[in-house]
């Protein structure tokens, strides 16, 4: 029946639903205590980069600081881009900054267009518009898109050295693409011709 109708087996469809929805698990962040109010002007360069090896990384550069954040070989450059606008905004909450010009600088026009559109069609992208949000609340914050290697070269070599930590954790880091549904579709598809290859009694005569 199921060859019939064209229904995938339930063991392959139950494998695939459940890796679907293990990629849409939310990660839980950390806190920490810390205080910087109304110390004048802070600037902030953030970047996404993806290296040869196919690795995400988002970087951070800003007073006092500088990290990059491996996300694996899953992740986009522009999911890059908006995590570490996401990961700034997230360290000057932690940090307590209070009334207090912050000016976030980032090369991805993506990035910026995606945080200040009507629609919002990623998780991701929702969720660093709600941390920002929340910084603007106490703060003066603006968004500035700068041209690539104009006053970032710093926090772009950052991200690049960034990569050599491994990522450590599972895929992908954050949420599920277009691109990663279809692989999972195209497993799905190669197992279902696999099952029905190996189940006695499915080829006709003579082949």
């Amino acid at each position: 029946m199921e060859v019939l109708t064209g229904c995938t087996p339930l063991h392959i469809y139950v494998k695939a639903e459940a890796t679907r929805a293990a990629l849409r698990l939310p990660d839980v962040p950390t806190k920490e205590e810390d205080n910087l109010r109304g110390h004048g002007p802070q600037i902030w360069f953030t970047d996404g980069s993806k290296l040869e090896d196919g690795s995400a990384v988002a970087g951070i550069f800003g007073p006092n600081f500088q990290r990059a954040v491996a996300m694996g070989k899953t992740a986009t450059v522009f999911q890059a881009e908006v995590h570490a606008i996401e990961l700034c905004s997230r360290e000057c909450l932690r940090r307590n900054v209070i009334r207090t010009d912050i000016c976030i600088l980032s090369d991805s026009q993506a990035a910026l267009k995606a945080l200040t559109s009507y629609l919002f069609l990623s998780r991701l992208v929702w969720e660093c518009y709600e941390i920002l949000q929340a910084l603007s609340l106490r703060n003066k914050l603006v968004l500035v898109w700068i041209p690539g290697h104009e006053g970032n070269e710093s926090v772009d070599c950052l991200a690049k050295r960034g990569t050599v930590r491994p990522f450590i954790g599972p895929e992908p880091f954050c949420g599920l693409t277009t691109a990663l549904d279809n692989i999972i579709r195209q497993w799905e598809e190669r197992s279902l011709g696999d099952y029905w290859k190996a189940l006695k009694g499915m080829r006709r005569q003579g082949c």
